[in-house]
């Protein structure tokens, strides 16, 4: 938690993302108690922050992921899927998951105007994402075209 430390007075309405691992699940300062007590002393909720959990983890294990989510949701947290598009992540896991948001990767993101299969990939993603009421955020736009694309595409 010391990554979130100096960031007191989060503004309301506003979320904190925290990348990091399935893993961290196992470690002590991510646990219970002493979690809800680092809270408290940073003056945050739960629902202030959003864990982006990578699908860049060595191992993938796509169970692993499913405890981290059960988790971090049980404690008020919200979840975000990270690096979407690069990894073993299908549809079906993303569903079965249903985090609250869905981080796509720039990879996937990167010269979508020009690329019609690329496109149909974040159709189909979005597509999901509504249906489990995920919020889709694309990553590394560096155009217009792309903002563009990605905007036509239904994503904010």
């Amino acid at each position: 938690m010391a990554m979130i430390s100096s960031i007191l007075g989060l503004a309301p309405g506003k979320l904190l993302f925290v990348k990091g691992l399935p893993t961290s699940i196992h470690d002590p300062a991510f646990r219970g108690d002493v979690l809800r007590r680092t809270l408290d002393n940073l003056i945050l909720c739960p629902s202030d922050i959003v864990f982006e959990l990578s699908e860049k983890q060595p191992g993938r294990d796509p169970g692993l992921f499913r405890v981290a989510r059960k988790y971090d949701g049980e404690l008020g947290f919200q979840v975000a899927i990270d690096d979407t598009g690069v990894a073993y992540r299908s549809l079906d896991s993303i569903i079965e998951l249903a985090p609250d948001f869905i981080r796509v990767d720039l990879s996937l993101v990167r010269g979508i105007d020009a690329d019609p299969a690329r496109r149909e990939r974040l159709r189909a993603l979005n597509v999901v994402a509504n249906s489990i009421h995920a919020s889709v955020i694309a990553e590394g736009i560096e155009t217009s075209d792309e903002l563009a694309t990605v905007q036509s595409l239904g994503v904010t």
